[in-house]
This record gives C-alpha cells, sequence and structure tokens, in this order.
C-alpha cells in the first residue's frame, strides 16, 4: 500500500494559545481558561465552547494516533469555529495571519508527518487571496475556498479569491472543490 494521507483533521497549536494569550486583545480575541481546556470570546459577541483535548493534544499523543490508525502523513486545518469571520477587516485579516503563523511553525516542527490547510479572511476576497499567497510563501499545503460560509455570496468570493490567488501565484494552484492544492508542496495524485 502506498503512503496513507488523512486530509481532513484540526489542531489548535499551543502557539496559537500562547499568541492569544498575549496578544489577543490588540486582535479582538480573549483566551478563557475557566475550564478543564481554553476557549476564545471575540469581541464581536461570539464565544467559541471549550476545546475537545484531542483538538489541542500534544504532538506525541497526535503521532501515536497516526500510527495506530496507519497514517503517515496529516493535514490539519484550524478549528472552524474560531474563524473570527466577524471581526472587523484589520484585525480578521491580523487573526488569520496568528492562525497560519502559528499552524504553520507547528507544522514545520513536524514536517515529516503533517502539512498545514490555510485559513483565509473571507470576508474581503482581495483580503482571502493576499493571505492565501502569503501562506503558500510559509508552507501551506492546502488553502481554502470558502467551504464553511453559505450562499452565492460566499461561492462568488471563494471564486473571487481562487482567482485572484492565482493570478497573484501563478499557474501553481489547481482547484478542486472546496480546497486548492498547491502542487508546488504537495503531490495532488495522492489523495485522488
Amino acid at each position: 500500500m502506498g503512503t496513507v494521507i488523512d486530509i481532513h483533521a484540526h489542531y489548535v497549536p499551543p502557539e496559537l494559545i500562547s499568541v492569544t494569550r498575549n496578544r489577543g486583545a490588540q486582535l479582538g480575541v480573549r483566551l478563557v481558561e475557566d475550564a478543564a481546556t481554553p476557549a476564545l470570546h471575540f469581541d464581536y459577541g461570539f464565544k467559541v465552547r471549550p476545546f475537545f483535548p484531542k483538538l489541542i493534544e500534544p504532538v506525541a499523543e497526535r503521532t501515536a494516533w497516526l500510527d495506530e490508525k496507519n497514517i503517515d502523513y496529516q493535514l490539519v486545518a484550524t478549528w472552524p469555529d474560531i474563524y473570527g469571520y466577524g471581526l472587523p477587516p484589520e484585525r480578521c485579516v491580523a487573526w488569520h495571519r496568528a492562525l497560519n503563523d502559528t499552524l504553520a511553525a507547528w507544522c514545520g516542527a513536524n514536517a515529516a508527518r503533517f502539512g498545514f490547510i490555510a485559513s483565509v479572511p473571507l470576508p474581503k476576497a482581495d483580503d482571502a487571496a493576499a493571505e492565501l499567497v502569503r501562506a503558500a510563501d510559509i508552507g501551506v499545503s492546502v488553502g481554502p475556498t470558502g467551504r464553511h460560509d453559505s450562499g452565492a455570496a460566499a461561492a462568488s468570493r471563494a471564486a473571487m479569491t481562487s482567482t485572484r490567488a492565482s493570478t497573484i501565484r501563478g499557474s501553481n494552484w489547481v482547484p478542486l472543490p472546496a480546497v486548492m492544492w498547491s502542487t508546488a508542496s504537495f503531490d495532488v495524485q495522492a489523495c485522488l
């Protein structure tokens, strides 16, 4: 059997919890640590439930689970509940930068087993495209095109993001349903 890749997993790295603790107020996000696991509250009123333990588990536990399931490699995305799309545009951009930077750092430190799926500030297509291009520069494996939004406006933003990122980035981006794969850093055939 070839390489087994889990293409749908979520993770919140300890680096993001630290960034939120130290700079969250500047981003419009507050870390709440009054339960067994932390939670996030956004300035616009959205309160995320506490993270379940598997979402924030140490890398050794996650790797052991992959070994148990005979999975060679896992693509991780941040938890969709914390996308923060209700933040003001400049804070939404900064928040997604933090989401991607911390996940990139964690995956970079564990690159033999993990790659990351970028998140982008979808409320504004130009911001989303710019962050997708930036994420490619820091090692993203996959970038979203708007799956966690709904309706025609979301589809339009997703199409514009894909088109703008492709234009800025060049022909490396191969659109597939709900995601864009960067063929420069990921073997698309491994997932087909």
